[in-house]
């Protein structure tokens, strides 16, 4: 059994985050091999599939398995009633084998489901309701009192919500990522990196000024990172590229190499998987 692989692949939209593993899935998609999880985050995945990669459908015989998410319960389905038994990830547990993939295309977006989870059961508001709550109360304290009215003024506290918050994510992401089973191939789009970032954060991001979208630790609890990006100064083909921002395997940096296939030029060349 090869190592497990705990990767990241963030990037902006159209850099071939899905498209990568999709590819992989096709080169992989053998009688006996791999099945592909994956966590469909924005029900972009069944239409990707049925347009292009038809073969790939579990239906058709192919190796992908989608579980359409959006609310929390669709992601982890702690509360047990009638409409959400399991969530995806108790799912996937329960149905890997060695060597599979799990995916999560995109995995920022349960950092925003498990927040308004979260405001809906505390505050009984969702997320942009509760925001926008806040927000007036912060205005009317502001023109009653001033600046300071402002500065004491918070929506989520520091210390009384998001240590829920985040101990209610790492439940759902952490049993994915420390299966001893499967795979993992994590998308994320990326975010501008911030002064109140945790320097520990800062260090594993170095000097690209930008970080993995959601939940700020991710980058933590994986093996490696990878930046996607897109080289638009030919217009007519615009090429992509990839850069390794973390790999605790030591393997040899990508340096904004231009990028064809994630399973070849990195499973393959970098991590010494057989070739298929």
């Amino acid at each position: 059994m090869v190592p497990l692989e705990r990767i990241i692949a963030m990037g902006v939209t159209g850099t071939g985050k899905t498209k990568q593993w999709l590819d992989m899935a096709r080169i992989l998609n053998k009688k006996g091999g791999p099945k592909f999880h994956v966590i469909d985050t924005d029900n972009a995945i069944d239409y990707m599939i049925a347009t292009s990669y038809p073969e790939l459908d579990i239906k058709n015989g192919g190796n992908v398995i989608v579980y359409k998410v959006y609310e929390w319960e669709d992601y982890h389905g702690h509360a047990k009633d009638d409409k959400h038994p399991d969530g995806a990830q108790e799912k996937i547990l329960k149905a890997i084998k060695p060597n599979d993939w799990i995916v999560i295309d995109m995995a920022d977006s349960p950092w925003d489901a498990v927040q308004r989870f979260y405001t809906n059961e505390v505050f009984g508001k969702g997320k942009g309701a509760y925001f926008l709550q806040t927000r007036r109360m912060v205005q009317s304290k502001l023109e009653s009192g001033g600046k300071k009215a402002f500065m004491s003024e918070e929506g989520l506290k520091g210390w009384e919500d998001w240590p829920t918050i985040n101990a209610m994510y790492f439940d759902f992401i952490m049993p994915i990522i420390n299966n001893q089973c499967a795979h993992i191939y994590l998308s994320t789009k990326v975010q501008s990196l911030s002064p109140k970032d945790d320097p520990t954060v800062k260090v594993t991001y170095g000097d690209f000024g930008i970080r993995a979208s959601g939940q700020k630790n991710l980058g933590h609890a994986v093996h490696t990172i990878l930046l996607y990006s897109i080289d638009i100064s030919v217009k007519e083909k615009p090429v992509w590229k990839v850069t390794t921002i973390k790999d605790r395997a030591n393997r040899e940096y990508f340096q904004k190499d231009m990028f064809v296939s994630f399973y070849y030029q990195y499973l393959v060349a970098k991590a010494g998987w057989e070739l298929k």
